[in-house]
């Protein structure tokens, strides 16, 4: 069986790199909610749901960005 080639079917290092970005802006979203309580009027109001939403946008850009075959450092 021939091994797979990750150029076509997985994931390049700059697919994972977005994508670890933003699980951790994800995370980081979670922590700022719990430091917005039941005050949600200011900037941690806005920021800890806007954290929440980008983390997910970067989780799924990093997975839709092309794997290129120039980047075959992984």
């Amino acid at each position: 069986m021939a091994a797979r080639d990750e150029t076509e079917n997985g994931m390049k290092r700059r697919n994972w790199m977005v994508t670890l970005a933003g699980v951790g802006v994800f995370f980081l979203g979670l922590l700022l909610m719990v430091f917005v309580g039941k005050n949600h009027h200011g900037v941690l109001g806005f920021l800890a749901p806007f954290s929440l939403i980008a983390g997910l946008v970067l989780c799924i850009a990093g997975m839709l960005l092309p794997a290129d075959k120039s980047d075959s450092k992984g």
